[in-house]
């Protein structure tokens, strides 16, 4: 599960790219449309250009978070103790055996003492890796969101210089 995970998460390494490059872009647009002594981009694209990089900043947000998650994953795709056997004892169950994990307790630890998560309720790798693959679908709503933003600001310049009757 931890394998799989991570390796999903590492898709979204691409959309922060594309992100990032329309927001550049956009940021590019509205200078030399602030440079020119008459302005050629409409008032209403330089807004839809302005959510399209607030919607990169979201983005990104939500492209660290992820980045962060798929290391995490990456790590706990290593098992635990793997060289040694286990000891005579009953095997775990799959949800006991993740909550028994010490890099999840550990993480978990660290996370309150930096104090970015409140309470250690132990949660099991799988609502972990839920909870990854959420934000990863927020980061790709993210840019859907600004690509939309993006694409409205640069055609409507076009479309309000065609004469449809």
């Amino acid at each position: 599960l931890a394998a799989v995970t991570a390796a999903t998460l590492q898709q979204g390494r691409a959309p922060a790219r594309i992100s990032a490059l329309l927001a550049f872009l956009g940021l590019i647009i509205i200078w030399i449309d602030i440079m020119q002594a008459q302005h050629w981009l409409p008032l209403a694209s330089q807004i839809l250009l302005l959510a399209s990089v607030g919607s990169a900043v979201i983005q990104a947000y939500y492209a660290a978070r992820v980045n962060f998650d798929r290391h995490l994953f990456g790590l706990w795709a290593t098992p635990v103790n793997a060289a040694q056997p286990a000891p005579n004892k009953q095997e775990p169950t799959p949800d006991q055996e993740q909550l028994d994990n010490p890099n999840l307790k550990q993480l978990d630890t660290a996370l309150i003492h930096l104090k970015l998560r409140k309470a250690a309720t132990p949660r099991s790798l799988e609502s972990r890796a839920l909870g990854a693959i959420t934000l990863f679908k927020r980061q790709l709503l993210a840019l859907a969101v600004q690509i939309i933003f993006f694409a409205l600001a640069t055609t409507m310049p076009l479309t309000s210089q065609l004469n449809i009757y």
